[in-house]
């Protein structure tokens, strides 16, 4: 399949990967604090909200998770592409009003498919609610892909940043009033609706039908290849959130399964913005392809396993200061859930960049895998041992698809997501230190906030390395449109 679906981004010699860095790196803090924005809300809410509709808020931001994903990924990254290789108004019309009708139409398949699967874990209200919230976030994709495709990343992060912080209020003030989990998930709806409203206001006239916008074929092949490689990826990241919330008979482990694995997520959010900074400058930068995917690899990896390193060696005690009584098995649950999200995060990443080299079908087809292995784990884990066992089954789950994954890429994007020497021994010292310290929670945490600075400066100060092997993308293309082409 053409690479159509790719941010086309002008990379010039000896300056491309430091520019894409750039972005990966600005994407990257906004992802991260993202990450912990929605940590810190969802950590909030186990002190105000009942187990049950702690549960069905958890289970609710999964789905939407899901349409977020699909919705980020799809409709956004092919405005994106068709926005870099225009040449005049009417194209950038085009693809503007291509991409709000193409996010619509899914907008609406997805708030049918959220109602109905979380019908079977939510009441009605909430189920409104999560519908919406599904729909609303296709809508908000169009002004994020028309950010990305005019190369505007820092205000891609901001924008992102300023969606977080608006749901996680928005949800916060309608708990306090008494909403519940409805209002907890309405906190979506609240995010996504300031950027549908900023992005129309920015917009104004901008935003019409315009003839044949509908009918360029390249841009629905496109648009169908991305949305099966991040729709069954996202469905990857979510499917234990839905199947603990419906076949864990008691509320309080469900929940403690679910604040674990939410703590964990930090990875995946990360993952998603270097995602997006890298995948259209590795579709057109031939040979620099293997230094870009290098790279941005390197900066994942430095920043997701010491973080990973960090979530596992939480004291218990320190858990229980911070956590309701109810929450008590969330301790026991986190290095499980630790590596879990680390994992989460390469298979997201990897996907994205197969995805660049054009091998739609193939990844499609090992993420479909994954996403039964997992499901199939999961349920057998649970038999097995209740919700400890959901959580190995989620690591065996996670770590299967990786490694079928891996067997589809290239050799040098197989060795890239070999963790190097210097990564590996910081992080048997990390946990060496974590573990002798957790007798005594202050000094964990004094130690675990040392190694988050250490790691920051490592990752924003890292240089670009220099791949050993040169490698061009099976359908990287330049940038070459002809003025006033479709």
């Amino acid at each position: 399949m053409p690479s159509q679906n790719a941010v086309q981004v002008p990379t010039g010699a000896g300056t491309s990967t430091a520019t894409v860095l750039q972005g990966v790196r600005w994407l990257g803090i906004a992802g991260g604090a993202v990450g912990l924005l929605n940590y810190l809300y969802s950590f909030g809410l186990t002190h105000v909200l009942p187990t049950r509709d702690y549960t069905v808020f958890a289970a609710g931001q999964g789905v939407v998770l899901v349409a977020g994903t699909v919705a980020g990924t799809s409709g956004a990254w092919v405005l994106a592409e068709a926005l870099s290789r225009s040449g005049d108004d009417l194209q950038r019309s085009r693809a503007l009003w291509f991409s709000t009708s193409l996010n619509v139409v899914l907008g609406l398949v997805a708030a049918l498919l959220a109602a109905v699967v979380s019908s079977g874990f939510a009441p009605v209200p909430a189920v409104v609610v999560i519908a919406f919230a599904a729909f609303l976030v296709f809508p908000a994709a169009t002004a994020y892909g028309a950010l990305q495709g005019h190369g505007q990343l820092r205000r891609l992060a901001g924008a992102r940043l300023a969606e977080t912080v608006v749901k996680c209020g928005a949800g916060a003030l309608l708990v306090a009033v008494g909403a519940g989990a409805v209002g907890a998930t309405a906190g979506f709806l609240a995010g996504s609706a300031v950027v549908v409203l900023a992005a129309l206001v920015l917009a104004g006239r901008r935003v019409r039908p315009v003839p044949g916008a509908l009918g360029v074929r390249t841009l629905w092949i496109s648009a169908a290849g991305v949305v099966a490689i991040q729709g069954l990826a996202a469905l990857l990241a979510a499917v234990d959130q839905v199947v603990v919330a419906a076949v864990a008979t008691d509320p309080a482990q469900a929940a403690s399964y679910q604040t674990a694995t939410i703590l964990s997520r930090v990875p995946l959010f990360l993952a998603a913005a270097v995602a997006t900074a890298i995948h259209g400058a590795i579709t057109t930068s031939g040979e620099g392809a293997a230094e870009i995917v290098v790279a941005a690899v390197r900066d994942y990896l430095s920043a997701a396993l010491p973080f990973a390193v960090v979530l596992a060696t939480v004291p218990g005690t320190l858990v229980e200061r911070v956590l309701p009584s109810a929450y008590a098995g969330t301790a026991a649950l986190l290095p499980f859930a630790a590596a879990a999200g680390a994992l989460l995060g390469a298979v997201a990443l990897l996907a994205t960049i197969l995805q660049a080299h054009g091998r739609h079908s193939r990844t499609a087809r090992a993420l479909g895998a994954g996403v039964a292995v997992l499901t199939l784990l999961l349920l057998l884990g649970h038999s097995a041992g209740d919700v400890t066992g959901m959580a190995i089954g989620a690591v065996a789950g996670t770590g299967s698809a990786l490694l079928v994954l891996l067997r589809t890429a290239p050799r040098e994007v197989r060795q890239a997501f070999m963790p190097s020497g210097r990564a590996v021994a910081w992080c048997s010292v990390l946990a060496l230190v974590l573990l002798a310290c957790r007798s005594w929670p202050i000094c964990w945490s004094a130690a675990a906030a040392l190694a988050g600075a250490v790691t920051g400066a490592v990752v924003l100060g890292g240089t670009p390395r220099r791949s050993a092997r040169r490698y061009e993308p099976r359908h990287a293309v330049r940038v070459r449109t002809p003025a006033g082409s479709s």
